[in-house]
């Protein structure tokens, strides 16, 4: 993905957009409006990208550089970063890539075939909803009996379902599920199923899959529709204050 596609509104509202809209309208204004706050980056993200590259695009494993030192500091780190940067690649170190390593090679053990018959791999889609154009960029999808799949590989301390559970929450993994699958199924003629495949970071990297229970999708979908509303409104007028910035609140 371009780097457009993560941080321009114009271009259309991402899952990650409307999330941390979600969250913090100040934050969605800082991070991608006046742009005074840089999205984050961390290890986990980092690890959770090259998993997806070694899992579904792994030519592009070029594009990463391996820094050998135990901590990303010092002359010597601060020269290899500068080197990667003008050779156009992302610097990772050695501790992410193998870990990356370890999950994709669990990964293609549980859904191989899955990844060998994707009709699609990375495919972008868009729609409207009322003002505002989504999007969505699909890690995989393929036919299975008249439905087209959508599978997303996430990366997690605890694939085992109370625990993972809680990722989904704390993620908004339904969320994301109804991005997905509303972009998607205006897009071609058969409904969606959004199937979440979770690999532990460590080992011995066990993989479990998901679904989000339909009850629980639409309660989502209606908190989903009133955000996209709320950041609609607020892209055109401007105000990103949030709901509750002139309350106060008794603490127990």
């Amino acid at each position: 993905m371009t780097d457009k596609y993560h941080t321009d509104v114009g271009d259309g509202i991402s899952r990650t957009m409307l999330t941390t809209y979600a969250t913090s309208p100040r934050l969605f204004e800082a991070q991608y409006i006046t742009r005074t706050v840089p999205r984050p980056t961390t290890p986990a993200l980092t690890v959770g990208k090259l998993v997806h590259t070694a899992c579904l695009e792994p030519e592009k494993l070029t594009q990463y550089e391996v820094w050998k030192g135990s901590r990303r500091y010092g002359k010597e780190w601060e020269s290899f970063y500068d080197r990667c940067r003008e050779a156009g690649k992302e610097s990772v170190t050695q501790a992410e890539y193998d870990t990356a390593y370890g999950c994709s090679v669990a990964v293609r053990n549980a859904i191989g075939t899955w990844i060998s018959a994707a009709t699609d791999r990375e495919q972008e889609f868009r729609t409207k909803v009322g003002d505002l154009e989504i999007k969505c960029k699909a890690d995989l999808m393929l036919d299975v009996a008249g439905t087209l799949l959508c599978v997303d590989i996430k990366t997690t301390q605890d694939e085992q379902p109370t625990s993972f559970a809680k990722d989904v929450y704390r993620y908004r993994y339904d969320w994301q599920d109804i991005h997905y699958t509303t972009c998607i199924e205006a897009n071609v003629d058969r409904p969606v199923q959004f199937l979440i495949v979770a690999v532990r970071k460590t080992p011995p990297h066990t993989v479990q899959r998901y679904i989000i229970d339909d009850d629980r999708r639409a309660e989502v979908r209606i908190r989903w529709q009133e955000t996209l509303e709320r950041l609609s409104n607020a892209i055109q007028t401007g105000d990103y204050s949030g709901p509750h910035e002139n309350r106060i609140y008794e603490v127990r």
